[in-house]
């Protein structure tokens, strides 16, 4: 057995305790982004500077620590042409549209990078576009889109 490796879950109730401790960190962080009124430049990704790009806030909880990041996206629509969307090791991810008229119109690429356990939660967001896939081995990723909207 290689230490560097994770153990394989044998058993599906195993698997689900596997992804609920790494949803269950005590490292919470959030980050809110506004569309129509954030800043990449001076905001600092708190309720009263928010980003203003879905990418950046990304960048900042891809460089951050271990634990669990909720990004609160406020109403509008985030663009550009791609976001890319590395996830690092024993993170989730939680993507939360403030009022439910969130849209993310840019391509996504998800990309977890394997050997740990990785978690993507989107709730409530609207995604016009393509969203690709790219789950590397070794690790326990859970990935759950949720939308409500019509």
């Amino acid at each position: 057995t290689n230490a560097n490796w994770p153990s394989v879950p044998s058993t599906v109730a195993q698997a689900l305790d596997d992804v609920a401790s790494v949803i269950n960190y005590k490292n919470v962080y959030q980050i809110y982004v506004d569309a129509n009124a954030g800043s990449d430049s001076t905001g600092n990704g708190s309720q009263l500077r928010p980003y203003s790009t879905l990418q950046h806030a990304l960048s900042v909880a891809s460089a951050g620590s271990a634990g669990n990041y909720s990004i609160v996206l406020g109403p509008g629509t985030y663009g550009g042409t791609t976001i890319n969307w590395p996830v690092q090791a024993n993170k989730t991810i939680h993507l939360i549209a403030a009022d439910g008229s969130v849209t993310i119109t840019a391509q996504i690429n998800y990309t977890a990078q394997g050997l740990s356990d990785e978690s993507l939660v989107m709730d409530g967001i609207y995604v016009s576009n393509q969203m690709n896939f790219d789950l590397g081995l070794g690790g326990v990723v859970s990935i759950l889109l949720m939308n409500d909207r019509d």
